[in-house]
């Protein structure tokens, strides 16, 4: 395997460690007219008006949000946008999307007009943590066309950006196939949480437990021919290219108009209060193309029928936005083998595997998820000059494991992580008091 490079902000620049297996590219569009009285103020997009009450509007024929983007009323749409990484799922369930790694957000397959073959995509949201919160910072587009033999086996595009002082960069691989990625779903019946450490203090700094499946981490080494690599584009018959490109909106978009589906991302900015236009990744899918949505109720966005995250929420008698999480960890994606790609995978195993109980999840969820949504904590543990989300995760998951596993080791080693980044007084009062007892 290699490491992804990763954006990074040194010195008010955007960097990105050399690699040959990715190009970046800027931008930065005026777009539409600034709206609001806030500082800044919002920006509309290009298609949308600015109105008396300050709110970017879309224009007739279009619902969406105009600082973000318009849809045309025959789509469906799913989103992950804003400062609070807000997921709107094809059914139009709302929940804040907390999982601070690369996750399934939606799969479909739809009629391709011209030839009446079949367009499979399956679309990646990159969630990282940056300037002390869960954003969308990239998306990861599978897509091939099936019942055509002239066709290449596929192409994948993953995007990933960061905003700058008003500059939009963004990074781009690409990948010479289609490789459809099941759910990781795997808990060892037999799991001890001492597996997760190899360092005497339990630390667990490097290790990757002996548990783990090599499948669970994206295959993204140098000895295959689906490597990623650089941007790739792929014809697809009538002059028409899959590739992506830069709208004057300031998106990354991958627009295939014959198969009816439109992906596009607007990266975060590094301050969020410095965000003029609205962050974040986006699907939507013409229903004249016939879309078909597998194995729904295992990806975000679900499907425009299904509702089951909300129906889910509801059973449970927990919020939507804790929902979202135990889907995000149930049924996860692949990780990339780096720091937190690692943490990603170990979480989401140890939630799986500890928490093994629908009771234990439950309680679980509402004992330690504000690790990951309480935005001053999360900037404290991870701060702007040195965080990549791995501390944050991390305590969310000695969290899990003191709560499921009732291991005091594990709750003594999670207080003192957070006193020794001085983060105590930003958790909440039954943290504080939580007594570390076996």
């Amino acid at each position: 395997m290699i490491i992804w490079p990763t954006l990074i902000l040194v010195s008010g620049l955007v960097n990105l460690p050399s690699a040959s297996a990715q190009t970046l590219s800027t931008s930065n569009k005026p777009s539409g007219p600034l709206c609001g009285s806030s500082t800044p103020a919002t920006q509309c997009i290009l298609s949308a008006t600015c109105a008396l009450a300050g709110d970017c509007q879309c224009p007739a024929g279009f619902y969406g949000d105009g600082d973000f983007h318009c849809n045309p009323e025959a789509r469906a749409r799913t989103q992950i946008t804003g400062t609070d990484n807000t997921l709107l799922t094809l059914a139009n369930t709302s929940a804040d999307l907390l999982w601070p790694c690369r996750t399934r957000f939606t799969e479909v397959k739809t009629t391709r007009i011209s030839d009446g073959n079949i367009c499979h995509f399956q679309i990646f949201a990159l969630n990282k943590v940056i300037g002390g919160r869960v954003s969308a910072a990239g998306v990861e587009v599978h897509f091939q066309v099936e019942g055509d033999s002239t066709i290449p086996n596929g192409i994948g595009i993953r995007k990933e950006g960061i905003v700058d002082h008003g500059v939009f960069t963004f990074a781009e691989w690409g990948r010479d196939a289609f490789e459809l990625e099941e759910a990781v779903t795997e808990a060892d019946p037999n799991f001890s949480p001492d597996s997760m450490y190899t360092d005497t203090d339990g630390s667990g700094s490097g290790d990757s437990p002996s548990s783990f499946s090599s499948t669970t981490f994206i295959d993204d080494g140098e000895d295959d021919s689906d490597d990623w690599g650089a941007p790739e584009q792929l014809g697809i018959g009538s002059g028409q290219v899959v590739s992506a490109t830069l709208d004057d909106d300031n998106f990354a978009v991958v627009d295939v108009p014959d198969c009816g589906v439109d992906i596009r991302f607007r990266p975060p900015n590094v301050i969020s209060a410095q965000q003029t236009q609205n962050p974040g990744v986006a699907v939507s899918v013409d229903e004249r193309n016939s879309p078909e949505y597998p194995a729904s109720e295992t990806y975000l966005s679900e499907s425009p029928t299904s509702n089951s995250l909300a129906t889910q929420a509801l059973q449970n008698g927990q919020t939507n936005t804790l929902e979202a999480l135990n889907r995000a960890m149930m049924f996860a994606a692949k990780q990339p083998s780096t720091q937190v790609g690692e943490e990603c995978e170990k979480t989401a195993f140890t939630y799986r595997s500890t928490c093994s109980s629908p009771s234990d999840r439950l309680q679980a969820l509402a004992s330690c998820s504000f690790f990951l949504s309480e935005k001053p904590l999360v900037g404290c543990m991870d701060t702007e000059t040195d965080g990549t989300g791995h501390r944050s995760l991390n305590a969310f998951r000695l969290c899990l494991l003191s709560i499921c596993g009732q291991n005091s080791k594990f709750c003594l080693l999670l207080k003192s992580r957070v006193e020794d980044r001085g983060c105590m007084a930003y958790t909440t009062p039954a943290f504080q008091s939580m007594p570390c007892t076996a």
